[in-house]
C-alpha cells in the first residue's frame, strides 16, 4: 500500500513512504522502549538487591533473645554463649 503525505513546504509537494519504512520506524521505537524497560528493570533489581544486602546484620553482631525449647526448657542466647556452647538456630514452620 502506498501512502502519500503532504509536506510542510509552501509549494504543496508530496512525498512517498512505503509500509516497509513504517515497519522500520515501528521496530526502531519498539526496540528503544524494550531497551528502556530492560535498563529500568535492571536498576530496580540492583536497588532491591542492595537493600536486601544492607538489611542483614554482620556476623559479629547477635541480638539476645529468650524462648522455650521444644522440651519446655527456658533458653537465653547470651547465657548459652557465655557458657562456651555453640548455638544453631533453626527456624521452621509447620501447619
Amino acid at each position: 500500500m502506498k501512502t502519500f503525505f503532504k509536506s510542510d513546504a509552501s509549494n504543496n509537494s508530496y512525498f512517498y513512504t512505503s509500509n516497509v519504512f513504517k515497519i522500520e520506524v515501528l521496530l526502531f521505537f519498539t526496540n528503544q522502549i524494550y531497551l528502556i524497560m530492560r535498563k529500568t528493570l535492571l536498576l530496580a533489581a540492583m536497588l532491591i538487591a542492595t537493600g536486601i544486602a544492607f538489611a542483614q546484620t554482620p556476623l559479629t553482631v547477635a541480638v539476645n533473645f529468650s524462648g522455650t525449647t521444644t522440651e519446655g526448657e527456658a533458653f537465653d542466647l547470651f547465657e548459652t554463649l557465655a557458657g562456651g556452647q555453640y548455638v544453631c538456630v533453626d527456624f521452621f514452620y509447620t501447619t
